[in-house]
């Protein structure tokens, strides 16, 4: 298994999933061929597809070449103009693959031109709210967007994604993560761990563990997606036809009433009005893939160990169920003791005279008592093994 290859699945799962939810109609247009290979699923579910290719690919990728009802039509300019009529499609999707594609602010016109009224925008964003800016840092606003150096994707704050909304008779629907588990860097919820081996090897594993990638996506759409009070990383943005500031409103509240909750603490009974199911679908969903497989809690223990390094403020008890909770305590009191013991077994070594008394011929002999240090350490004083080696 490649490094990248769990996560590329992991990506595909989540757009895929996010677009079957998101999409409206029966006529859809699809920006960039990224966006053509996400909407192959929808092409399978009756869809009509245009595909098209963006001004920068210069090539055309149709989500399932052959099939009767998925057209093609070559597009270009800056910003391109779709070959289409007005109000043409149900729905327009755009997944950027670079600079021009993720442009959207300036693409936006356009894609509103050939959707209907009542008709879906669905596209990615980087996401300003989610950086730690410096303080010479371009803000954004209207006419000086920010720009991600690392994608090249404009960058959205929420209040400008609310106010864009608002001139072009737009409502903000949604906006989902997709890339808090599996981004590095500032669009990342996992910092703490996001560079371990331990964390990159099991996210191998998503590329052939199917209950793993179910547990993964169910994850990220479903609570950690939730839990995202400001616009977080790379994130999916539904926009429908029909203005109504006073929604877009009630959007910005709601977002920012999610960021006070988050900061004071989350429990799931307070998380619920967020959630797209209700509570006790989720606490009983989580579970249930809890007790999937030994890989499926060692991702979500990964997980919890990130959002405690990271000062989160959760309330496990009231998502997990007491078996699941007394074991993520244990394995947590588990890594907490061999920490301890680990740097016992180590710190000794610096006291005055100790690394000389074990220097023989010039070798360094200390380093290797650490294993049976530590053997010693949790035999005689934690009681954990007997001593009697079979």
């Amino acid at each position: 298994m490649t490094e990248g290859a769990g996560v590329d699945r992991l990506v595909d799962r989540i757009e895929t999933d996010l677009l079957e939810a998101n999409v409206v109609g029966l006529s859809l247009i699809a920006v960039g061929p990224r966006a053509s290979r996400c909407c192959s699923s929808l092409v399978r579910q009756g869809i009509d597809i245009t595909a098209v290719a963006d001004g920068q690919t210069g090539q055309i990728e149709s989500p399932r070449k052959g099939d009767d009802n998925a057209s093609e039509t070559e597009s270009g300019g800056t910003p391109p103009r779709l070959a289409a009529p007005d109000e043409a499609y149900d729905s327009l999707v755009s997944l950027g693959e670079g600079p021009r594609s993720s442009e959207w602010r300036q693409n936006l016109p356009e894609w509103v031109r050939v959707v209907r009224a009542g008709g879906r925008l669905v596209f990615d964003i980087a996401s300003f709210d989610s950086l730690h800016l410096d303080p010479g840092d371009k803000k954004d606003g209207p006419g000086s967007p920010a720009v991600d150096p690392a994608s090249g994707r404009t960058l959205a704050a929420a209040e400008s994604l609310a106010a864009v909304a608002d001139e072009h008779g737009l409502v903000v629907m949604d906006v989902i993560p997709c890339g808090a588990l599996t981004e590095g860097g500032k669009g990342s919820c996992l910092p703490a761990i996001q560079d371990t081996h331990w964390w990159r090897r099991l996210l191998t594993w998503l590329a052939t563990d199917d209950p793993l990638l179910d547990f993964a996506a169910f994850m990220q759409q479903e609570l950690i997606g939730r839990c995202a009070g400001v616009v977080p990383g790379r994130s999916i943005v539904v926009l429908e036809r029909h203005g109504d500031p006073s929604h877009n409103r009630s959007w910005l509240r709601a977002r920012k009433d999610l960021s006070a909750l988050v900061a004071r603490g989350i429990t799931l009974e307070s998380l619920a009005p967020h959630l797209r199911m209700p509570a006790s679908e989720v606490k009983a969903r989580l579970n249930s893939h809890l007790r999937t497989g030994t890989r499926n809690f060692r991702f979500f223990d990964g997980l919890w160990q990130a959002a405690a390094l990271s000062g989160a403020k959760i309330d496990l008890a009231s998502f997990l169920e007491a078996d699941a909770l007394a074991k993520l305590e244990d394995w947590s009191r588990r890594r907490a003791l061999d920490r301890e013991v680990t740097a016992q077994a180590r710190d000794w070594l610096g006291a005055p005279g100790a690394a000389e008394s074990m220097r023989l011929n010039g070798v360094d002999l200390g380093d290797a008592l650490e294993y049976y240090l530590v053997e010693d350490l949790l035999t005689r004083y934690h009681g954990l093994f007997t001593g009697v080696r079979s």
